[in-house]
């Protein structure tokens, strides 16, 4: 089950550091200027014992970022490339 993104959400979270271990690597400045127009995450309920697998390919765009939530049911799994 998907949930539909909210188009007029946006993002609220500071923006990251390179002392946060998940934005070390990140290009930071390439992602400052689009920041604020990132919506929540795209929430993926994987129901007990189900797996989800899905490929995000590459957009056109000169920065993609992608935000996903994923709530697992008991014994599920996801896997995301």
């Amino acid at each position: 089950e998907i949930a539909a993104p909210d188009e007029e959400a946006r993002m609220t979270a500071p923006f990251p550091t390179r002392k946060q271990e998940e934005w070390r690597y990140a290009d930071l400045d390439a992602l400052r200027p689009v920041w604020e127009q990132f919506s929540e995450p795209l929430t993926l309920t994987v129901a007990s014992g189900e797996t989800l697998e899905e490929v995000c390919l590459p957009t056109g765009d000169d920065v993609s970022v992608k935000r996903v939530r994923i709530a697992l049911g008991e014994g599920a799994q996801a896997r995301l490339f």
